[in-house]
């Protein structure tokens, strides 16, 4: 093993890997009494399966406090397809059986997905180090909320798409400095339809949906819903009748999911975005004309089911309603 110490705060890449930091000598401590003591890394108890996770699977861990019980497990799963929750007493902080049971919940596969109210995420580590790296002090943070700094760095480009006939993001990769260069995801379909023809029609509508009286999570919830209708209706069934050459209602689903990540279903849905961008056939006021319609329409279902459940007065929603909209 080298002999190379770990000064603090200087950067060891060249490492490359979790289990090669084991051992590594750092730098001497000092003790109370002015005692110099070796110090070599270490993984206590739990942290090398944390180091596992954050690092390596590149997650990071989420409270889900409806999962705390097994009655809050079993409504939480309940909202997922074959998703179950259980209990059992597995263990206590000293390896045994404690009397005090775990609450687990599985998915359709039977995986574990949420134990004793903590699950998994995709970690946000890259951005938010990006974000503080780019953003130093206390004061520029400020003046540029990290909501803020990741819609702009999300943002894609409204106009032509680049010289290889793709889409791309407003702020260049060359801005972000080389450690984050590959921070942000290829642009899928589903990500360019939403930025360039149902957002524009959504922020239209927005200001109306809260005058009405709707709570952010309903919303939110109503932005989700028509917004992957409206996705479905205009690229995705099309695009896949097309490569499938059936109704994807009628084929195996384990066959479209596969059409889903295949290069031949994003070109297609990326050439009939475009086609309807450049609104030759009123393909584009068509879409837009529908999305507000879809909008309206999801607007009053979901609005009317939360009426017909039991809520507090502070919790009461608008009365169904047809939303006014840009002419």
């Amino acid at each position: 093993m080298s002999e190379h110490i770990f000064a603090n705060g200087a950067d060891y890449s060249d490492i490359g890997d979790i289990k090669a930091l084991q051992g590594r000598q750092l730098a001497q401590g000092t003790s109370k009494k002015g005692t110099m003591y070796n110090r070599n890394i270490n993984f206590g108890p739990g942290y090398a399966e944390l180091a596992r996770i954050v690092a390596g699977l590149g997650k990071e861990v989420k409270r889900i406090n409806q999962c705390l019980t097994k009655e809050g497990a079993i409504e939480y799963a309940s909202k997922r397809r074959n998703w179950t929750a259980h209990e059992a007493d597995i263990t206590g902080a000293n390896g045994k059986p404690d009397g005090i049971k775990e609450v687990f919940v599985c998915d359709n596969s039977g995986n574990v997905k949420v134990i004793n109210g903590v699950g998994l995420a995709k970690s946000t580590y890259p951005t938010r180090k990006a974000y503080r790296t780019i953003y130093e002090t206390k004061d520029a943070r400020k003046e540029t909320p990290y909501n803020q700094f990741m819609k702009e760095l999300t943002e894609i480009h409204k106009g032509e798409f680049n010289e290889a006939g793709e889409p791309y993001y407003e702020v260049d990769n060359t801005e972000l400095g080389d450690e984050f260069k590959n921070i942000r995801p290829e642009i899928t379909p589903r990500q360019l339809y939403k930025q360039v023809i149902f957002q524009p029609v959504y922020d239209d509508m927005k200001q109306s949906l809260k005058d009405a009286g709707i709570l952010p999570m309903t919303l939110a919830h109503i932005y989700n819903k028509a917004l992957g209708t409206a996705f479905d209706n205009h690229v995705k069934s099309q695009v896949l009748a097309d490569l499938l050459g059936a109704d994807p209602a009628s084929v195996e689903q384990k066959t479209v999911n596969k059409m889903l990540r295949s290069k031949d279903y994003k070109d297609a849905s990326k050439e009939l975005i475009t086609k309807i961008l450049q609104d030759e056939n009123n393909e584009f006021s068509t879409c837009q004309s529908e999305i507000a319609d879809l909008i309206d329409t999801t607007a009053d279902e979901i609005v009317e089911g939360l009426q017909r459940v039991e809520r507090s007065p502070r919790q009461s929603v608008a009365s169904p309603f047809r939303t006014p909209r840009k002419a």
